[in-house]
């Protein structure tokens, strides 16, 4: 059981990979590709304190989908600032050096 879930959340983690890799000019496709890579190993570290036996990773993943929501929810807030002053979400007109 264990195997076949590690097999999903490497195919989640690609996915995420994928998707930074190709999405390169918007900004709310790289957010959304990184919260997969996110998932995938919130996941797999969720399925093995479970089939391990152990309480002490329940901690680490509150900690992390902590981390995960205050990171969402500043890229989107930057997501919108820059939209307001660029009038757009395409990274390729951005020049934030002025």
């Amino acid at each position: 059981m264990l195997v076949i879930l590690n097999y999903i959340f490497l195919i989640l983690f690609v996915w995420g990979l994928y998707g930074l890799i190709i999405n390169r000019n918007n900004l709310i496709q790289i957010i959304i590709s990184f919260e997969v890579i996110i998932l995938a190993l919130i996941l797999n570290l969720a399925s093995t304190t479970i089939f391990s036996n152990k309480i002490n990773g329940v901690a680490i993943i509150l900690m992390v989908i902590i981390i995960a929501a205050s990171e969402t929810a500043l890229g989107l807030t930057l997501v919108v600032s820059l939209n307001k002053i660029k009038g757009t979400i395409s990274t390729l007109l951005f020049n934030l050096s002025k």
